[in-house]
């Protein structure tokens, strides 16, 4: 991300410290490009933020503004899926969103008024639920579902309410077992949440797990789970779960040219893309910052599919997973170059769902399939 120095800054090689090595200075209002991560450093004037550049010089972050700050303005996606027009129609109040990922930090004023209840910790030798997502995935994608309105426009759905189930510490998990355990509580009858989100990948087909996913289905939730990201970025066919079982609406991603991502696995097997290249959303410091995967795809899709169920819910229109990925695909664009990848367009669905209010039918599969005007 860029940054503009706000005042004489010192370059700091190898480390973020006051002590570390320093050939030169940069006056106010330079710019410079840093990875967008924030480093834990010395302490100067109470802040110990630091961040680095691909040189691997560091910059204390007390002599930077934040060039997404500055501009108060939002990401790339938000304007290319005409977000600000979707949520004008819908906030969202009426879902609730299950979050499998390494937690929330819920300190962050973004989530204030987000959390449904106190979160459940599945992640072994982990101690830490809320407050303490160090890996700051989960928190980067809840923002992307649900991040209340502040001076960034970072979150979807607003206004929906979010569960949290931590099933990793780290951002990895080593087999399926932490998600298998969060989706067995969360099918008590005590949880009531209309979307799962499931941005983290196991390389194990595990029986028991797809069946897990078919129980939550059966109870009309939809679950949205990530394809998987490929380190070799060669869009290899390499099997990720559970966004390869036929029960998850599965998530690849795209950039701002609406190009294929390298880093999506199998392409073929994805149900639906969206933009995930240098996405801001939340990790520790109380403005946006930029990942990339298909985590952050699968985030605003399911963002986007809480908007439709609160609206689907208002509008007592019946549904159910098979409708709603039907709905997604059917009123899409496509990736360039790829004809049969369907692009998520939340405008076009809403322009569609606000004609099928009109209609006496209540079911969304047959509202779909009456609808000849896209074929």
């Amino acid at each position: 991300m860029k940054v503009t120095v706000n005042k004489y800054l010192n370059v700091r090689v190898g480390k973020p410290s006051v002590n570390a090595p320093c050939y030169q200075y940069l006056a106010p209002g330079s710019e410079l490009e840093v990875d967008g991560q924030s480093y834990p450093g010395d302490t100067y004037k109470d802040i110990n933020i630091w961040y680095k550049d691909a040189a691997d010089n560091y910059y204390w972050s007390g002599g930077v503004q934040n060039n997404f700050i500055k501009n108060q303005s939002f990401d790339y996606w938000f304007d290319l899926l005409e977000m600000i027009d979707i949520q004008k129609i819908e906030g969202g109040e009426n879902a609730n969103i299950l979050i499998l990922d390494s937690g929330i930090n819920d300190f962050l004023p973004a989530f204030n008024t987000a959390l449904v209840q106190p979160a459940s910790n599945f992640a072994p030798n982990s101690n830490s639920t809320l407050s303490k997502d160090g890996d700051c995935h989960g928190t980067h994608c809840s923002g992307l579902i649900a991040a209340r309105l502040t001076e960034y426009k970072v979150g979807v759905a607003t206004k929906s309410k979010i569960y949290c189930g931590k099933i990793t510490e780290n951002g990895e998990l080593d087999d399926s077992g932490t998600m298998k355990s969060a989706l067995r509580e969360f099918l008590k009858g005590n949880y009531d949440f209309d979307v799962i989100s499931i941005s983290q990948t196991t390389i194990a087909d595990d029986h028991e797990l797809q069946t897990l996913i078919q129980n939550h289905v059966d109870k009309k939730r939809i679950v949205i789970a990530a394809i998987g990201n490929d380190n070799q970025l060669s869009n290899s066919n390499k099997k990720r779960y559970p966004g390869f079982y036929d029960n998850c609406i599965s998530v690849g991603a795209c950039d701002k040219n609406n190009q294929l991502s390298a880093y999506t696995c199998y392409p073929s097997k994805v149900n639906i893309f969206c933009y995930g290249t240098n996405i801001l959303s939340y990790k520790k410091d109380p403005f946006p910052q930029t990942l990339t995967g298909t985590s952050q795809s699968t985030a605003i899709v399911a963002g986007i599919c809480a908007l439709i169920i609160s609206f689907l819910k208002k509008q007592r229109i019946d549904y159910d997973q098979t409708s709603v990925r039907n709905l997604l695909r059917k009123y899409s664009t496509s990736l360039e170059g790829y004809p049969n990848f369907p692009l998520i367009q939340p405008k076009l669905i809403f322009n569609k769902l606000l004609t099928f209010t009109q209609n006496e039918n209540k079911s969304l599969q047959s509202l779909i399939d009456a609808d000849v005007s896209i074929s």
